[in-house]
């Protein structure tokens, strides 16, 4: 990735491979070769995805205007490094990310989300992408403020969890 990229977006990369917007054959031939996520898949060049059986050009025009659908940049080169590759559950390649990617960019829904859950109803109708857009370039410079960000958002998904978990009475089961 070069350094006048845009960062990588985690969440993209974490997406499943059959959830691409590709053919039946593309999608196949990616998980007949054991790539589950996108991020899987982009640890790989266009000539070493080329030799993936059933993979062909057109498989691989369709992956790379997946890509850009998506927001990542994938011309000839991989943007990931290939240990990648050895981290197969979800979990395990978000950490993973997450080291190889500090620098990654909080994604605008994530904080999205997390604005709207803190925010009483009158302030959060007032909100606007271009708002939203500014913020989160705000939090981005400072590391800081993006973990303390993180954090936060972490301990609302936990409470509106806990919440749920009241709600249906599956909390006294423990």
């Amino acid at each position: 990735m070069s350094s006048d990229a845009k960062p990588l977006n985690i969440s993209a990369l974490l997406k499943p491979i059959n959830s691409l917007e590709i053919s039946a054959r593309a999608i196949g031939a990616l998980h007949n070769y054991n790539l589950q996520y996108v991020a899987h898949a982009l640890t790989y060049n266009r000539a070493e995805l080329l030799r993936i059986p059933n993979f062909g050009r057109k498989c691989l025009n369709e992956f790379k205007e997946a890509m850009r659908s998506l927001g990542i940049p994938y011309e000839d080169d991989s943007p990931l490094p290939a240990e990648i590759r050895d981290h197969k559950t979800k979990a395990d390649l978000e950490k993973a990310l997450h080291k190889i990617l500090p620098d990654t960019a909080l994604d605008l829904p994530l904080l999205d989300d997390g604005i709207a859950r803190l925010l009483p109803e009158e302030i959060k109708s007032g909100l606007t992408p271009e708002f939203l857009a500014v913020v989160v370039q705000e939090i981005n410079q400072d590391p800081e403020i993006k973990s303390l960000f993180a954090q936060l958002n972490s301990c609302v998904q936990e409470k509106a969890r806990q919440t749920v978990f009241s709600k249906l009475g599956l909390d006294k089961l423990s």
